[in-house]
């Protein structure tokens, strides 16, 4: 429905519009392997808290791959489905670049900075072939 919150699934043309997650979803991403990746926003306390996530175009197989105290941000696919980059941010570190395995094993950071680097250089990583 036009209006409400919520990821969804929707045809190239436009139509078939099927929500399969219920609440503000911050970023998304789309795997080969027809699985997404997503960061949805939840508010609680004055706060905003950010996770990796990923679920099935259908709507199942919700799973959260990242419990943090931090915020993540800008997830991208490997070509081959099997892993995710994407952001860390908080105050202290600013946005670092980690890697994950599809199934939420193995994070490791790629680049790791801290006060006083520039932010904006570790916006919005992305895999090339």
């Amino acid at each position: 429905m036009q209006g409400e919150v919520g990821l969804y699934i929707i045809n190239a043309n436009g139509t078939n519009s099927t929500r399969i997650y219920d609440e503000f979803v911050y970023q998304s991403s789309f795997s080969i392997n027809n699985k997404i990746a997503f960061i949805p926003s939840e508010y609680d306390n004055f706060n905003w808290s950010k996770q990796l996530f990923t679920i099935n175009p259908d709507g199942t197989g919700l799973q959260q791959l990242t419990f943090l105290d931090s915020n993540c941000d800008h997830p991208s696919w490997s070509s081959d489905g099997t892993k995710i980059v994407f952001t860390i941010f908080n105050d202290e570190t600013f946005e670092d670049i980690y890697i994950i395995d599809s199934n939420g094993q193995n994070m490791n950071p790629v680049s790791i900075e801290g006060p006083g680097s520039n932010v904006f250089r570790e916006l919005n990583p992305v895999w090339s072939r």
